[in-house]
């Protein structure tokens, strides 16, 4: 797929333009396809790159080549239809990169089962903005439970692990262990708009 205004900085400083982040798409794609396949996708959107201004779009409706599979969802705050984009294939990530699109957001369901999320994320925030302190929380969390939670972000570590009836035990747990630590980092929140 061609990229439309690849030699774009999307960080300048560092030198990485906007075909940079179109080839890692692309060298990446085999190792997340099987993560967002059938799964409805979010974009931020960052066209002038991280200098410039972000904003998230759910709905495309418009904007993608006719062959992204896309699905049709109400949004929850208005009830509208807005057309997601579907992952799990290539041509998916490379639509997003050349809207602008760095970081994609999954939903933490598929397409066919939307009413049964099968990971939850914990969004950890340290007001501090030092990552070790959300690392140390985190590592709190991940005793309580059932395999060892994926850590992505930069400053913020969403921690991900599967959900079902087994898990949510595991998860209480986690939790209950958590609160002795709001006096250790008080500056540690749990950020539910972004948790799942």
């Amino acid at each position: 797929m061609p990229i439309r205004h690849a030699g774009k900085a999307w960080w300048p400083d560092e030198g990485i333009t906007k075909d940079d982040i179109a080839r890692f798409y692309d060298d990446v794609s085999p190792l997340i396809q099987p993560w967002l396949a059938h799964r409805p996708l979010v974009a931020e959107r960052c066209p002038d790159g991280m200098l410039g201004s972000c904003f998230f779009q759910k709905n495309f409706a418009r904007g993608v080549p006719a062959g992204v599979p896309r699905v049709p969802l109400a949004a929850k705050s208005t009830g509208r239809m807005l057309e997601y984009v579907v992952g799990g294939s290539k041509e998916a990530l490379l639509s997003l990169v050349n809207l602008g699109c760095i970081a994609i957001h999954t939903m933490n369901c598929r397409v066919d089962a939307l009413e049964q999320p099968d990971w939850i994320a914990f969004d950890l925030d340290p007001t501090s903005g030092d990552f070790a302190d959300a690392a140390r929380l985190g590592q709190l969390l991940h005793e309580g439970l059932e395999q060892p939670p994926a850590a992505v972000g930069s400053t913020s570590t969403p921690h991900e692990t599967p959900s079902g009836k087994r898990s949510s035990r595991r998860i209480r747990s986690a939790v209950g262990l958590m609160r002795p630590c709001r006096r250790r980092w008080r500056g540690m929140r749990f950020d539910r708009r972004e948790s799942s």
